[in-house]
């Protein structure tokens, strides 16, 4: 397909690792779906080098992404998109700007297979946290996970 899809999602207050798995496997998912010209900011320069992200800051970072997507037709949101400001924003923009979201059998599949693999990232993760930390087993309580 000759459309270009712009990735949307949440990466503030997520580890690095985190958000770049979660574009990455989004990236790899719409890919396979046969849209080729996809945009998927964390391989733009402010995402990649955090030292940069820093001196020009969190609003610089947003209108360029905002620049970003309004060179493409389609925008793709990660499921959990709607917890982020700036993905809100894109949002926004985009359905302001008539950019279309992927086709409601397309998204349906992506957001199922997307949330599969946030839940299992999100296993992992909160594994290697409490290990770290030395919870044991009692320590946790399933739905209401607390710190130290």
């Amino acid at each position: 397909m000759n459309e270009k899809v712009y990735i949307s999602g949440k990466m503030t207050r997520l580890e690095r690792d985190e958000y770049r798995d979660r574009f990455r496997e989004a990236e790899r998912l719409i890919r396979a779906d046969g849209y080729h010209r996809i945009v998927n900011p964390i391989r733009v320069w402010a995402c990649r080098w955090q030292w940069l992200y820093k001196a020009v800051g969190y609003r610089m970072v947003l209108l360029y992404d905002l620049w970003l997507l309004l060179r493409c037709n389609r925008i793709y949101m990660i499921p959990g998109w709607d917890d982020s400001r700036g993905a809100k924003i894109e949002s926004f923009v985009a359905y302001n700007s008539g950019i279309r979201r992927l086709p409601q059998k397309v998204k349906d599949r992506l957001d199922a297979k997307m949330e599969q693999f946030i839940k299992k990232v999100d296993d992992r993760n909160w594994k290697r946290v409490s290990e770290a930390k030395g919870w044991r087993n009692h320590q946790v309580v399933k739905g209401n996970r607390h710190e130290d």
